[in-house]
C-alpha cells in the first residue's frame, strides 16, 4: 500500500486513514482502503440497523478479517474467583462484565481459534442523512477556543501514563523518565506548551527521527493543530532504503500510539464541548483516574 503513495496527497491520506479509523488493525485498515478508498465510517449491516438505518441493496461490502476467540472471564473477589468462558455467562454476569467500573469482573485471557471474514459497509451507503454523518468527520478541526485543545491534549497525555507539572525551570520543558513527569516552564502560553508536550511525547515514544516525525505528524493532523509536516520526498527517500520490518514497526507505532492518543484526546474534547466549561487544572493528581485506552 505504501508503494501506491506517489504524491503528497496520497501519503497524507494513508496516514489519516491509519490513525483516524482506529477501530481496525493496521492490516484491516489497509484492506479497507484497498477495497473502498474513500470510506468515512464503517459498521456491519446489523450495527446500522440497530441505529435505525438501512444499508442500500447496491452497497459495496467491505471485507475484513476478525479473530475468533474464546474469552475467559474472572468473576468474584480474590477469595471466591471463578473463571468462566464469556459465552457461558449468565445475563446478570454479562451485564457485570460490560460495566467497566465493576471491580469483580475482568477479562482473564483469550484463546485464539482462527479468523473469519466480516462484512462492513460505509455510512455513505445507508439512508442516514448526509448532514448527520458529515458531522462525524474530524470535529477537532473546528475548535471554538484553543483552551479546549490544550485541556484535552493534557488529559490525553495523562492517559498515556505521564504527568504534567508547571515549574520555575531554566529550560522550557524537561522529562523525568523515571517518574514519567513532564515539567513545563511557567509563564509560557498554551500554544507553545502544547507543541512542547507533543515534541516531548513523540520523542519519548520513538526510536529514531523518522518514527518521531511520523508520530508527531499523525497526532497533529488528527487533532487539528498546525505543525510542520514531513515532506513527501523525505519520506519517500527514507522508505526506499528500509526493509519491511522497519516499515512495519513504524506503521505499528502510528496505530499503537498515534491512534490511541488521538482517540483519548477526542473523547476529552467531546466532554469539554458538551459540558462547555473549564476542566483543566494545574493540580498534579487531577487526571490520575483517566485511563481510557492503552
Amino acid at each position: 500500500m505504501l508503494d501506491d503513495c506517489k504524491n503528497e496527497h496520497q501519503f497524507k491520506m494513508l496516514l489519516d486513514d491509519i490513525s483516524l479509523y482506529s477501530d481496525y488493525s493496521l492490516i484491516n485498515t489497509l484492506l479497507i482502503r484497498y477495497q473502498y478508498p474513500n470510506f468515512l465510517s464503517l459498521k456491519t449491516k446489523n450495527a446500522f440497523k440497530e441505529m435505525g438505518y438501512e444499508v442500500s441493496s447496491t452497497a459495496t461490502p467491505i471485507k475484513i478479517l476478525t479473530p475468533i476467540n474464546d474469552e475467559f472471564v474472572s468473576i468474584g473477589n480474590n477469595v471466591d474467583e471463578v473463571i468462566k468462558n464469556k459465552k457461558d455467562l449468565t445475563q446478570e454476569e454479562l451485564q457485570m462484565y460490560q460495566d467497566p467500573n465493576n471491580p469483580y469482573v475482568t477479562l482473564h485471557h483469550k484463546d485464539f481459534k482462527g479468523l473469519r471474514t466480516t462484512e462492513l459497509f460505509d455510512v455513505k451507503d445507508t439512508n442516514m442523512d448526509k448532514v448527520n454523518y458529515e458531522q462525524e468527520s474530524l470535529p477537532a478541526l473546528f475548535y471554538s477556543s484553543f483552551d479546549e485543545i490544550y485541556n484535552s491534549f493534557v488529559k490525553a497525555i495523562y492517559c498515556d501514563g505521564y504527568k504534567v507539572r508547571y515549574e520555575d525551570i531554566q529550560q522550557k520543558v524537561s522529562l523525568n523518565k523515571d517518574e514519567n513527569v513532564i515539567s513545563l516552564k511557567k509563564g509560557i502560553n498554551n500554544q507553545i506548551h502544547l507543541l512542547l508536550l507533543l515534541d516531548t511525547y513523540t520523542k519519548d515514544n520513538s526510536s529514531n527521527q523518522m518514527e518521531k516525525k511520523l508520530l508527531e505528524m499523525t497526532i497533529a493532523r488528527r487533532i487539528g493543530i498546525e505543525n510542520k509536516e514531513i515532506d513527501f520526498q523525505e519520506f519517500s527517500d527514507w522508505y526506499k532504503n528500509q526493509d519491511m520490518e522497519n516499515v512495519d514497526r513504524v506503521l505499528k507505532l502510528i496505530v499503537g500510539k498515534g491512534k490511541r492518543f488521538s482517540d483519548n484526546f477526542q473523547r476529552f474534547y467531546e466532554k469539554e464541548m458538551s459540558e462547555n466549561k473549564e476542566l483543566f487544572s494545574d493540580e498534579l493528581d487531577l487526571y490520575d483516574d483517566y485511563k481510557i485506552s492503552f
